[in-house]
Parts: structure tokens; C-alpha cells; sequence
């Protein structure tokens, strides 16, 4: 029962984060154009920003998915976060469309689609390094028990 209570703490905690970072792009794509206009980019170019945005976003998102219902593979996994980001994106390029200085751009939304396959890819990883050191923790608890 104990860790059934620890593993939907941590589900909720991860799909918290999922929503803040999803709140935090939709604040940012918010901000008229003109706003954007006046900050020094650095060399950084639109797309890579988009990219780097739904990078974290489609992480966390994966994250919450496999915290959350860990029968479920890695495939369906993928397919649910990248159903959820993807659309998400759609949405929020949509959003942008009567914001002075912004629009619904399709390269806007290629781009939050590479960094969501990005992140997806991050998640796959992290997932896998996460359940090999599970693994080997329990490995070694049943040679010391």
C-alpha cells in the first residue's frame, strides 16, 4: 500500500511538472510578437527555440505516462505522448494566430514536433537508465538479504 501511495505521489508530481512546463509555452507564446522583437537573440534562430521548448515538454510528459501506468509499454508510451504534444503544439500554434506579431506558422509546429520527438527520445533514455538502476538495487538487496 506504502508504495502504491509513493508511486501516485510521484505520477501527480510528474504530471505537474508536465502542466507547469505546458503552462510556461502557452504564457510565453502569449506575449505579442512586437515583445520579442527587442530581445537579443544570440545567434538562436525561431525554430530552434521551438524545438527547444517541446524538448522538456514531451519529457516530462513521457515521464508521467510511465510513472503512471507502468504496464503500459514503451510503443504505447510513445504514441500517447506524442498524440498529446503534438496536439498540444497544433493548439497552441492555432493560439497564436490573433496575437499581434505572432501566427499559426506549419514550420513553428514542424519544429515543436522535432523537439517533441527530442524528448520523447530523452524519456526513452532516462526511463530505461531509471529501471536498470532499479533492477540493480534490487539485485543487490536480495544478495545482501
Amino acid at each position: 500500500m506504502v508504495q502504491f501511495q509513493q508511486v501516485r505521489r510521484a505520477t501527480s508530481r510528474a504530471w505537474i511538472w508536465a502542466g507547469l512546463w505546458g503552462l510556461l509555452v502557452l504564457i510565453l507564446t502569449s506575449i505579442p510578437g512586437e515583445v520579442f522583437a527587442e530581445v537579443p537573440t544570440f545567434g538562436v534562430t525561431d525554430l530552434t527555440v521551438h524545438t527547444l521548448m517541446y524538448l522538456p515538454f514531451a519529457a516530462l510528459v513521457f515521464r508521467a505516462i510511465v510513472l503512471g501506468e507502468p504496464r503500459v509499454g514503451s510503443a504505447r508510451a510513445v504514441v500517447y505522448t506524442a498524440a498529446i504534444c503534438v496536439g498540444f503544439a497544433a493548439l497552441d500554434e492555432l493560439h497564436q494566430y490573433p496575437i499581434p506579431g505572432r501566427g499559426a506558422e506549419i514550420y513553428d509546429w514542424l519544429a515543436d514536433c522535432v523537439g517533441i520527438g527530442l524528448g520523447i527520445a530523452l524519456g526513452i533514455l532516462l526511463t530505461a537508465r531509471t529501471r536498470r538502476r532499479s533492477q540493480q538495487l534490487g539485485e543487490n538487496e536480495q544478495q545482501d538479504g
